[in-house]
């Protein structure tokens, strides 16, 4: 609230003759000691009303914490300056560092983007949690950002590569490699229970992965898979390989993994309890540790092209 300057006018007290010369008792004093009593009452109004609110049990932060969080951006902003992001061309030379990372070898065909990562260091790089983004532009002269794609690596050990693709939705000219705050990931509401335990779903074609979380922490997932084409001439060879899979998982602790049959072809069912598996055993990026955040699921796996709600 702006402070209100008070000017104090002086006037000039005129004396009186009643019969005999005496001075008239004034009351500026009075009028001095009142004023200085309403500045200090519009000086400190702010905190005078947080001292009668917190009296009354009127939270009044609530209201000013929500209205400054309302406006939640489309994507994470970058830890870095954007002015320190760099924006190439796609070209045979092309080749990015980031986190003692070599970026190298960028194929672009066939809608797919093919790359080679290298860790040149002596030491093993956890990639998954540093949150690495590939993301494409229009053009250098614009930046208009098209499309942001997340690197799904776990771990490159020492003095090692892999090779990467991408699929691409959208054409590009312009790519930058860049390392995004979780801070600044958008926000997520949930609906919970009355146990506090609220289930994010997400679905793209055959899966269907159930996110439960405890409050806003991650404990469970499950993941469902369905496949109906038993007329397909690929059918054999799908039912072969999730079998294989699903047996694979029945002894690791923390796993309830099941296979059936239908009519059309066949479910398979994986159940991890994220307190006690060991999630370096699976290798898929649909799998997130325990009590990870909301939103890092639901973002994460929506630009993966899945429906979350």
């Amino acid at each position: 609230m702006a402070r209100k300057k008070i000017e104090l006018e002086n006037i000039e007290l005129q004396p009186q003759i009643i019969g005999h010369t005496y001075k008239k008792k004034s009351n500026v004093g009075r009028i001095i000691f009142m004023l200085i009593v309403l500045f200090a009452v519009v000086y400190y109004i702010d905190d005078v009303t947080i001292f009668i609110n917190n009296l009354l049990g009127i939270n009044s932060s609530e209201n000013i914490t929500e209205n400054a969080n309302k406006h939640n951006i489309d994507l994470p902003d970058s830890n870095a300056n954007k002015d320190q992001v760099e924006y190439k061309e796609l070209s045979d030379n092309l080749s990015f560092q980031n986190n003692n990372l070599t970026f190298e070898n960028f194929k672009y065909e066939n809608n797919k983007l093919t790359f080679q990562v290298t860790n040149k260091t002596n030491n093993n790089i956890n990639v998954k949690d540093k949150k690495i983004f590939i993301e494409t532009y229009d053009a250098l002269e614009n930046k208009k950002l098209i499309d942001t794609y997340k690197l799904n690596i776990d771990t490159i050990n020492s003095n090692n590569n892999i090779n990467y693709e991408i699929e691409i939705k959208n054409d590009f000219k312009v790519l930058s490699i860049i390392e995004k705050s979780v801070d600044n990931y958008p926000n997520v509401s949930l609906v919970t229970n009355s146990d506090g335990i609220a289930t994010l779903s997400c679905t793209k074609e055959n899966d269907k992965i159930d996110y439960i979380f405890n409050g806003d922490s991650l404990k469970e997932i499950s993941h469902y898979y369905s496949y109906n084409g038993i007329n397909e001439e690929n059918y054999q060879t799908e039912l072969n390989n999730y079998q294989t899979l699903i047996n694979s998982y029945q002894n690791i602790v923390g796993v309830d993994a099941s296979f059936s049959s239908t009519e059309y072809g066949f479910t398979a069912t994986i159940k991890l309890d994220l307190e006690k598996v060991n999630l370096e055993k699976f290798n898929s990026s649909y799998y997130y540790g325990f009590k990870e955040k909301a939103k890092v699921v639901k973002y994460e796996m929506e630009l993966n092209d899945f429906t979350c709600k």
